[in-house]
């Protein structure tokens, strides 16, 4: 009768190893059929997030693994004017106890066009979609590494199509440095023109949590809107925390009054300056 009574009782671990060993199982096979179809699976989700903010895109998505993903022949906007074209895209994740974080970007030949309306509005089409609802929270930048090669923007503004070249390598925050540059160019025009024209602005971080930006831009003519001025000379500079939270900034811009390319005063000068931390 005693031996009849521990029967059961020796049964229960035999039990319980076999109920972990089928949960196991199932929960290896669950990974394994989530790593083997790992590449539709993302391949849907992206496409998910894409029509849910009504943006049309293509792409080719060549690697999906634990370090990140691989994208090719991407495509943001009408397949016969995208907004975005980049030839390669490589996202990289780093893991930690809460999961994947974003590591790095990389993108080959980004194409990217933007239209600049004459009341100075700047929009990059459905990328603009892209930004979302206000969250009520201080943006930042992130601190991921950051890898351009070969860029080109062609912006449609009232000069026309201006094209701006541009490339990026570095962390962001610690060794980050960018460049773009629009080559000198003319348009001839009443209400708008451009005369010797030409810009640069240069992006660096040097392991101090933050980005400092330098500009520069002259011109011997601008007119816009009918307003011109001639010996048109921009320098601005100024430095941000990736989170937002102190920045500082000063400008300083020399221009001749002028009708048609001739001067009809000397030139003047402005300053700015400001230091300060956002509300």
């Amino acid at each position: 009768m005693k031996q009849d009574a521990e029967a059961p009782l020796r049964r229960r671990p035999a039990r319980a190893a076999l109920i972990l060993g089928a949960l196991g199982a199932g929960a290896a096979l669950f990974a394994v059929g989530g790593w083997v179809f790992r590449v539709p699976i993302v391949d849907l989700t992206l496409r998910s997030v894409l029509a849910s903010r009504g943006i049309e895109g293509d792409y080719d998505l060549s690697r999906v693994d634990l370090g990140g993903l691989g994208l090719s022949q991407l495509r943001i906007g009408p397949e016969n004017a995208p907004d975005m074209a980049i030839t390669q895209a490589e996202i990289t994740f780093a893991w930690g106890w809460l999961g994947p974080r974003l590591e790095g970007v990389r993108l080959v030949q980004p194409r990217l066009r933007a239209a600049l309306s004459p009341d100075g509005k700047l929009s990059v089409g459905q990328l603009d979609r892209l930004s979302g609802p206000p969250s009520g929270r201080r943006p930042s930048i992130p601190h991921i590494r950051l890898d351009i090669e070969d860029g080109t923007a062609l912006i449609d503004s009232p000069y026309g199509a201006l094209s701006v070249a541009y490339q990026a390598e570095g962390v962001l925050g610690r060794d980050f440095s960018a460049l773009a540059d629009l080559a000198p160019l003319s348009r001839p025009g009443e209400a708008f023109a451009l005369d010797q024209a030409r810009a640069t602005l240069r992006l660096r971080s040097a392991d101090d949590d933050a980005l400092a930006f330098t500009l520069s831009a002259a011109a011997e003519r601008v007119v816009w809107n009918g307003a011109g001025v001639g010996e048109a000379v921009l320098a601005a500079s100024g430095r941000t925390a990736l989170d937002f939270s102190a920045f500082e900034a000063q400008a300083a811009a020399q221009a001749c009054k002028s009708k048609r390319g001739r001067r009809r005063n000397g030139p003047r000068t402005r300053r700015f300056r400001r230091v300060g931390a956002p509300v």
